[in-house]
């Protein structure tokens, strides 16, 4: 947990070799309704790769399921 930020930070390490463009983006991802959480990396189109030991510029995080699913049984917004 971030003291700062009250956010969780999380450490993802990539194989030697593999290039992400720096424009990429990390999300959350299910494996289903009941499946496990996963880092799902989207790929950017920059021709710059990300540099080792930086950060993602931008993230997002899991989509609550029971939260979608409840809205749209209930019709609220």
């Amino acid at each position: 947990l971030n003291k700062d930020t009250l956010r969780a930070d999380a450490v993802v390490t990539i194989r030697d070799g593999v290039e992400i463009p720096d424009d990429s983006v990390a999300a959350i991802s299910s494996e289903g309704l009941l499946g496990g959480n996963f880092v799902e990396v989207l790929q950017g189109g920059s021709p710059f790769p990300l540099d080792p030991d930086s950060s993602f510029a931008e993230t997002h995080g899991a989509l609550d399921l029971l939260t979608l699913l409840s809205r749209f049984v209930g019709g609220g917004d």
